[in-house]
């Protein structure tokens, strides 16, 4: 189990640089009408000082202008969901206040709630009052918004030309769709099953990479653990993932070497950090010296 959890997450390590393939340069929800600067950088979701089962937040994108677009996901919705929203909010403006601070030090984030088909408006509250905090987010319903017209239109697409050009616009509405759902079609799992299918059948490895990757990302949350793990099937033969696994792995294995090289050095024995460099596999010549460098500074 231990195993199958480490494979679990370096996989969606990278599915999640797949979805920042297909999201820097883009204005990511432009397709719902949300306008905003185009994505420089995808942050770290992770917030180990929130206390809750949902310490992570869905995407957090770092965009050209220096604010911060902090995107949720919901198929419920809750009176005190916008409380861990606003938790969200404020961990990311402690985290990256240094970045986002404009001349006047005030940094921007804005928090965007995508609501499932199945939620309408009337039963969200998307503002907070107290004496002394205000806290709103934009709330987006996707009932609003077609779905499944897309989802045809693309499929008959690349089974008439497996290889199709795909346009961003149409990788967005893919990666998306299974958000998209209205009601009395299919789950999510079953959707995103289908548009892993279909883009399975894709020639491009690089676009089959995005999309396999993106949308799993992208749906992870409303995904079985059986779901994912036939995805991984289909994501593991893609070639360009084996090249991102292979770096995963020297990435980490250069880690280790250096941990190793710096304990030795720490302890003061320069001959044992030697030898340990020169049967590294991973770490340069001039990283070695710099080691030293950073360690006598």
């Amino acid at each position: 189990m231990q195993e199958f959890m480490k494979f679990h997450h370096n996989n969606m390590d990278i599915a999640s640089k797949s979805l920042e393939l297909q999201s820097i340069g883009t204005e990511p929800f432009e397709f719902l009408g949300i306008h905003s600067a185009v994505v420089k950088q995808v942050l770290s979701n992770e917030f180990p000082a929130i206390e809750t089962k949902d310490d992570k937040a869905d995407i957090v994108f770092l965009l050209e202008d220096d604010t911060i677009l902090h995107v949720e996901f919901q198929s419920t919705s809750k009176k005190w969901d916008i409380l861990r929203f606003c938790k969200y909010h404020l961990e990311l403006y402690n985290r990256h206040k240094d970045i986002i601070a404009n001349k006047n030090g005030v940094g921007q984030i804005r928090t965007i709630v995508i609501y499932m088909p199945n939620i309408s408006r009337e039963k969200v509250t998307d503002v907070l009052n107290s004496n002394q905090l205000q806290f709103k987010f934009e709330a987006v319903f996707l009932n609003e918004h077609p779905g499944d017209e897309h989802f045809n239109t693309l499929s008959r697409k690349i089974l008439e030309n497996p290889d199709v050009k795909l346009s961003n616009e149409e990788l967005i509405y893919l990666v998306y769709n299974p958000l998209m759902l209205k009601e009395n079609t299919d789950t999510v799992a079953a959707r995103t099953k289908k548009v892993v299918e279909i883009a399975s059948k894709l020639t491009d490895e690089m676009i089959k990479f995005k999309i396999i990757g993106t949308v799993t990302a992208l749906a992870k949350k409303f995904l079985d653990a059986e779901t994912i793990s036939g995805i991984w099937e289909v994501f593991e033969m893609n070639g360009v993932f084996q090249k991102e696994m292979n770096e995963m792995f020297n990435e980490k294995e250069k880690d280790k070497e250096i941990e190793k090289i710096k304990k030795a050095l720490i302890a003061g024995d320069l001959a044992e950090a030697k030898v340990l460099f020169k049967y590294s596999e991973h770490v340069t010549s001039e990283e070695f010296e710099e080691i030293k460098r950073s360690l006598n500074s």
